[in-house]
């Protein structure tokens, strides 16, 4: 019996449970089947909490199963060292403890390598995060997100953060970085007013939207100015808002006027040179 419980819980736990087994066999209740009862008392075990850190909930109960929570260990470990992260056990706890997969925490992992290697990017992480700072501070809350000043630091802030909160930073700094990469500069509020609306927006994202603004405001400025666009009105059409479709119609309208305008000149030239062309193919005939 001993060798087939020892067995059948080193499929899923990788540290030793002999002695739980033991005591299981010695100390086992009258009406609970000794595998049950040797499963809770490793899953009680410090052993546990250790390796399976961040799978607790307060009441003590489990957010995944043994096998579950290995598997995402996995995958977390795996996606993380796609971009050159080596994950400990308290930043996979946190992982856990925010419900991510190694495909959610995509999001996590490219905010880390950015924080690594974009300066500008992990300039603007940090002026969002204190703006949230100074946001809970006017609300009373005396616990602040605290700044990113290296690796470590973005590696713990990714992995650590709820998604509201991680969401929120990130992509504000993704928006602000873009945003003065293409010469427009917004407030860290405005940023955090664009990441609350729907969808998450990557730097590569926010890079091409903003491209797209900055071309449109070098391009047809007068003319968007004539219809009521503004360069807010044009973050709405990039980004999601109200009235989206309405705004990204008069957008279009003012840069088709802008076409047009641009057209007419090479109209005007062409009508005042055709007529004498044409006199002298007539002369030419006689």
């Amino acid at each position: 019996m001993r060798r087939v419980l020892r067995e059948s819980f080193a499929a899923l736990f990788p540290f030793d449970v002999q002695r739980y087994i033991d005591q299981a066999i010695r100390a086992r209740p009258y009406g609970v089947s000794l595998e049950d009862y040797a499963y809770s008392l490793i899953i009680r075990s410090p052993q546990a909490r250790a390796r399976m850190a961040g799978n607790y909930r307060p009441d003590g109960t489990l957010r995944y199963s043994p096998q579950e929570f290995f598997q995402r260990e996995a995958s977390l470990i795996n996606a993380a060292s796609k971009y050159g992260i080596a994950l400990n056990r308290h930043q996979i706890a946190g992982l856990m403890v925010n419900d991510r997969t190694g495909d959610e925490a995509e999001v996590a992992f490219q905010g880390i390598q950015l924080a690594r290697t974009n300066k500008p990017y992990l300039d603007r992480l940090n002026s969002q995060i204190d703006y949230l700072n100074a946001r809970r501070r006017a609300h009373g809350y005396t616990k602040m997100i605290p700044r990113i000043n290296g690796a470590k630091e973005a590696v713990n802030f990714f992995t650590g953060r709820a998604d509201r909160e991680l969401y929120a930073v990130a992509e504000g700094a993704s928006f602000q970085t873009a945003a003065k990469a293409a010469g427009i500069h917004i407030t860290a509020h405005h940023a955090q007013q664009l990441a609350a609306k729907e969808g998450f927006h990557t730097l590569e994202e926010a890079e091409q939207s903003y491209g797209e603004i900055a071309a449109r405001l070098r391009k047809a400025a007068p003319e968007l100015k004539g219809f009521g666009i503004t360069r807010e009105q044009l973050e709405t059409i990039e980004f999601g808002g109200p009235n989206r479709a309405a705004l990204a119609a008069k957008a279009e309208q003012a840069l088709k006027q802008r076409e047009a305008a641009l057209q007419a000149p090479v109209q005007q030239q062409v009508g005042a040179v055709s007529p004498i062309r044409r006199a002298d193919r007539e002369e030419a005939s006689y």
